[in-house]
C-alpha cells in the first residue's frame, strides 16, 4: 500500500475557517456542520480493491486524524497518533434500498468533540462507491471531489494489481502555517476596509414570504442547456469579469426585484486554493464571508458588472477578517443583528469535473442557518448545474423552481443582450410565464353567438346575479340589478334623442356610480 502517514500528537491553532464553522456549529447544535456526499460507479464491485481503497483514503488524509476538544474560549484542535473515522462495507439491495438509508444517516446530527468521521463502502449488484459522513470543520466540498477523483484513480489501480502511494499532501501542515501567516498591519487594513463597507448601510438579503409548510431541509437539483458554461465563459472573457461576477449579479438582481432593495449582503464562501497543492490537499480551505451587492437597474449591465466584480474582489482582498470578525465590527459601526444575510450563494466550478465518472451527491442534512444555500457547479457536459438547499419552513418545492427558473433567465438575459443595455431590461420570466400571464391566467375568447356587446354580457349577469354586489362607492354597494335599473333609465332617454343604431355618444360624468350607469 506504500508509507503510512507518521501521525503525532500535536495540538493546532485552528484556522478562520474553522472558527467560523464552530460557531454555526454552535448556532445550530451540529447538523448543519455536516457534510454527507454519495460517490457511485456503475459496474460490479471488486470488494477487495474497494476496501484497499478506503484504508488509503483514510491514510492519505491526514485531516481524518485531527479531534477536536472545547476550551474556556472556544476549541482547539490536535492530531491524534492514528486517523479519527469509523469504516465498513455495506450491502444494499437497490439503489432506491442506499438512497433512503444515506438519506436517514444525514439527517443525523455530527457531536463535533466526541463522533468519529464515517466512511461507508457502499456495493450494489450493478454500483458500488462511497458514501462519506464528515463534520465541515475537516473538510469542504471541493475536498469531497478529490476524494471523489481518488477514489476512481486508486480504486482502478488495486483492481490492476498495482498498489498506489500514500499522499503526501498535508492538511496539518497547512493549519500550522496560518499561525501568524498575517501582519499586524494588514489585519488593520482589512479591518477598515470593512467598517467603510458597513458603514454604507447594507441589508439582509431575504427572498423567503414565509410560506413554508414543513420542517426540516429541502434539496432541488437543476441544470441548464448543454455548454452553457463555454457560453458564460466567452462573455466573461469579453466583458473582463468573472463568471462568480456574472451569477452574483443575476442572483442579486433577483432579489432586489423581489425585496424592492437594492443594497443587501449576500453569504458566500472563498476558495482558498490557490497553489496545485493546496488544490489537492484533503481539507477545510473555504472562508465564510459577505458579498456587498450593489444593483442599479438604469445602470447598463457592463456598470452593474463591474461594481460586482469590485465589491467580489475587495472581499477577496481583505478576508484576513473572518465572518464572525465581521459580525463584531457590524455591531460596532451600525449596531447590526447577528445575521448579514439569509441566502448563500457558493460558487465552485473552478473544479475539473470533465474527467468524472462518478456520480456525486450531497445529501441534504435535517437543518441549515441559511434559508437558502445555492451551490453552483461545472456539469460533465459543460451545463451549469444549480444544488439549492432550503429551509422548508420558509419556502415550498414550487417557488424554488420558480427562483431557478428565473435566476437562469436573467442569467441568458445578462449574456445575450446587446452592448450597452440597462439592467431593467433583463426580464425574469420564459416565454411560457409570460403567456401565462398575459393571456392563460384571463381568457379573453368568448362565444361571439351569445354575446355581441359589452351591455349584453352586463344583462346576462344581472340576470344570473341579480342581488349580488356589482359596484361599491365610498360605504355605498349596489347590486347588479340596481346597476342594470339605472341604465335601462338611460337607454331610454338616449332613444329619445339619438336618431337610430351606431351613432357616437359623447358622455361627462363624475367618477361615481352614475358613470358606471351610463357606460
Amino acid at each position: 500500500m506504500g508509507k503510512m502517514h507518521n501521525f503525532k500528537q500535536k495540538i493546532i491553532k485552528p484556522s478562520n475557517m474553522q472558527e467560523s464553522i464552530y460557531r454555526m456549529e454552535e448556532y445550530c447544535g451540529g447538523t448543519v456542520a455536516l457534510n454527507c456526499v454519495g460517490m457511485l460507479v456503475d459496474g460490479k464491485c471488486n470488494v477487495d480493491a474497494l476496501q484497499k481503497t478506503i484504508d488509503w483514503i483514510i491514510n492519505s488524509y491526514d485531516a481524518f486524524a485531527l479531534s477536536f476538544r472545547k476550551t474556556t474560549d472556544g476549541f482547539e484542535s490536535f492530531v491524534l497518533s492514528e486517523s479519527n473515522v469509523e469504516y465498513c462495507i455495506k450491502n444494499f439491495d437497490s439503489y432506491d434500498d442506499y438512497h433512503n438509508w444515506a438519506i436517514e444517516n444525514s439527517s443525523r446530527a455530527i457531536d463535533l468533540f466526541k463522533d468519529k468521521s464515517e466512511i461507508v463502502g457502499v456495493v450494489m449488484e450493478d454500483k458500488y462507491g462511497l458514501f462519506v459522513r464528515i463534520h465541515h470543520i475537516i473538510s469542504d466540498a471541493w475536498s469531497l471531489y478529490i476524494m471523489s477523483r481518488d477514489f476512481r484513480s486508486v480504486y482502478e489501480q488495486y483492481c490492476n494489481g498495482f498498489s498506489p502511494a500514500i499522499k503526501n499532501n498535508s492538511y496539518v501542515d497547512y493549519l500550522a502555517s496560518q499561525v501568524n501567516v498575517v501582519s499586524t498591519e494588514k489585519r488593520s487594513k482589512d479591518i477598515s476596509y470593512w467598517k467603510e463597507i458597513l458603514s454604507q448601510r447594507f441589508s439582509v438579503s431575504t427572498l423567503s414570504q414565509g410560506g413554508g409548510e414543513d420542517n426540516g431541509v429541502g434539496s432541488l437539483q437543476r441544470g441548464t442547456s448543454v455548454g452553457f458554461y463555454d457560453e458564460i465563459t466567452e462573455f466573461c472573457s469579453q466583458k473582463k469579469s468573472s463568471p462568480f461576477a456574472l451569477v452574483m449579479l443575476a442572483l442579486s438582481t433577483y432579489i432586489e426585484r423581489c425585496s424592492n432593495d437594492n443594497r443587501f449582503f449576500v453569504g458566500t464562501t472563498i476558495l482558498n486554493r490557490s497553489t496545485l497543492k493546496e488544490k489537492d490537499t484533503f481539507g477545510l480551505f473555504v472562508n465564510t464571508s459577505v458579498i456587498p451587492c450593489v444593483v442599479d437597474e438604469l445602470r447598463s449591465i457592463d456598470d452593474n458588472l463591474k461594481i460586482m466584480g469590485d465589491h467580489i474582489f475587495g472581499v477577496f482582498r481583505h478576508q484576513s477578517v473572518s465572518y464572525n470578525e465581521i459580525l463584531s465590527v457590524a455591531k460596532e459601526v451600525v449596531g447590526a443583528e447577528e445575521r448579514m444575510y439569509d441566502v448563500v450563494l457558493n460558487y465552485q466550478v473552478a473544479f475539473d469535473r470533465a474527467d468524472e465518472t462518478a456520480s456525486f451527491e450531497l445529501f441534504p442534512v435535517n437543518e441549515q442557518v441559511e434559508d437558502l444555500c445555492i451551490h453552483v457547479n461545472r456539469g460533465q457536459d459543460n451545463s451549469l448545474q444549480f444544488i439549492y438547499n432550503y429551509r422548508k419552513d420558509l419556502y415550498r418545492a414550487w417557488e424554488i423552481e420558480c427562483i431557478h427558473n428565473h435566476l437562469v433567465n436573467i442569467i441568458k438575459g445578462i449574456v445575450f443582450s446587446p452592448d450597452n443595455c440597462l439592467l431593467r431590461t433583463v426580464e425574469n420570466v420564459c416565454d411560457d410565464e409570460r403567456k401565462l400571464l398575459l393571456s392563460d391566467f384571463n381568457p379573453n375568447k368568448m362565444d361571439s353567438n351569445n354575446y355581441n356587446t359589452i351591455g349584453g354580457i352586463f344583462v346576462e349577469q344581472a340576470k344570473r346575479n341579480p342581488n349580488k354586489i356589482a359596484l361599491v362607492y365610498g360605504n355605498e354597494h349596489y347590486t347588479y340589478s340596481q346597476v342594470l335599473c339605472e341604465a335601462e333609465k338611460v337607454a331610454n332617454e338616449l332613444k329619445e334623442v339619438v336618431n337610430g343604431r351606431h351613432q357616437n355618444i359623447a358622455i361627462i360624468a363624475h367618477r361615481n356610480p352614475d358613470r358606471k350607469s351610463v357606460v
